[in-house]
Parts: C-alpha cells; structure tokens; sequence
C-alpha cells in the first residue's frame, strides 16, 4: 500500500504547473486514495506494531519519504510567496493526519462522493497554508480581523515558539 501512495504522490507532484496546483492534486489524491481504501488504510495504520523491527523500519522510512515530499512543496510555496505557513513540519503533519482520517468516516452512501469529499479537503488546505481562491493571502493580517485584536493574537503566539513535539506509540516515530 505505502508503494501505491508514494507513486501515486509523485504523480500528483507532477500534474500541475503551478505550487498551489500541485499541492491541491497532492490533497485531493491523498483523500481519494484513503477514501477508496479504506479498509486496507485502517489496517496498514493499526497494525505497524505487528511488523518485525526490520519491516517497520522499512515502512517508517517510505512513510517519511512521503512526508518528506509535501514538506517539500510546502517549503517550495513558501519560498514563492505562495502561502504563509509559518512551521512546514507542523503544517504538513495537519495535512497528512487530517486526510488520512478520511478512511475512519467516509461513506459511499453519504452525502458526499469521494470527489466532493477530496474538493473540500483542498479547499480547507488552501485556506491552512494561507491561500485563498487560488491566490496567497493578500497580507499577514486577514482583513476582517482588527489590528488590535490581531497584535494581541501575536503576543500571545509568537512565531519564534517552538511547537510541542508529539511521539507515536504504534511506530516510536517523533513527529513535530
């Protein structure tokens, strides 16, 4: 399955001509992928502890890579202006966990089709990286925020935190 997902990544890495592009066939893949294999996505998460060490290693490597290719097109939108993520690995970690859930929930009989389902997901995407109907944000500061409320946001989160480090139990991975 992992083999699927990387190849199926690269292809949607290479479908668009634009950062914003690629990043939205990168989600929409992600989702559909997970929505159309749903039982063997749940499995493959649930059962990393049943692996022999060498396989999980195997596995844990594959699945960094895969990680490591959408920090790369988030750090490559963010060298471009293109969207205002302020923690690539936190960022790309949201993505990830938010549309692999997809396999926990959806339903072929819902009120969505997978299509649907996948279109939202990189809308919500676009609006997590700062990116706006297809645009960058125009500013730092949304506009419908006031100043004073949004100075009062950025002394109470300051971009020079570090984000809090979180550890799986099923994998012994580290993931910011």
């Amino acid at each position: 399955m992992i083999d699927d997902l990387l190849a199926g990544l690269e292809q949607a890495m290479q479908s668009g001509t634009t950062v914003e592009d690629r990043l939205r066939a990168v989600v929409r893949f992600h989702v559909l992928f997970h929505a159309e294999r749903q039982a063997e996505a749940n499995i493959s998460r649930s059962e990393l502890r049943s692996l022999s060490p060498a396989n999980l290693r195997r596995i844990i490597a594959k699945r960094d890579r895969y990680e490591g290719m959408l920090r790369s097109l988030l750090t490559e939108g963010v060298k471009a202006g293109a969207f205002g993520v302020r923690d690539v690995p936190v960022t790309a970690t949201a993505i990830l966990t938010m549309c692999s859930e997809v396999s926990h929930w959806f339903s072929s009989r819902g009120r969505l089709n997978a299509e649907a389902v996948a279109d939202e997901y990189a809308s919500m995407v676009q609006q997590l990286v700062g990116q706006r109907d297809g645009r960058a944000s125009s500013g730092p500061r949304p506009r419908n925020v006031p100043a004073a409320a949004w100075q009062k946001t950025r002394r109470r989160h300051p971009q020079h935190c570090k984000p809090a480090v979180l550890s799986t139990r099923a994998s012994g991975r580290r993931v910011p």
